[in-house]
C-alpha cells in the first residue's frame, strides 16, 4: 500500500491544485506527503548574466550565483513552511 506521496511544490496555481489533490489522495490512502520545492537551475547558475556582462565591457558579477542560491534556498523554505501549514489544516501528515 502507498505510505508516502512525493509532490513537487512551488507558488504557482498549478502547484496549489496539485496540493489539493495530494491532500485528498493522502487522506484516502492514509499516507504521508513529502513536499519537494522546485528550483530553476538556470536562475542559480546565471550563465546569461556572466556572458552578457563581458559583452558590454563590465566585470562579471561573480557573487551573483551564490546570492541567488541563498535567495532561492530561503524561498524554498518559505514554500515548505506554507505547505506544512496547509497540510495541518487538511489533517495530513508531512
Amino acid at each position: 500500500m502507498i505510505k508516502k506521496i512525493l509532490i513537487g511544490i512551488d507558488t504557482s496555481e498549478h502547484s496549489r491544485n496539485a496540493q489539493a489533490y495530494a491532500f485528498y489522495l493522502a487522506r484516502e490512502l492514509d499516507a504521508e506527503l513529502v513536499g519537494l520545492p522546485g528550483v530553476e537551475i538556470v536562475a542559480v547558475e546565471a550563465s546569461f548574466f556572466h556572458h552578457i556582462s563581458g559583452s558590454v565591457g563590465l566585470e562579471p558579477y561573480v557573487d551573483f550565483a551564490e546570492q541567488m542560491r541563498e535567495v532561492l534556498t530561503q524561498r524554498g523554505k518559505t514554500v515548505l513552511e506554507a505547505f506544512a501549514e496547509a497540510s495541518q489544516g487538511e489533517g495530513v501528515p508531512v
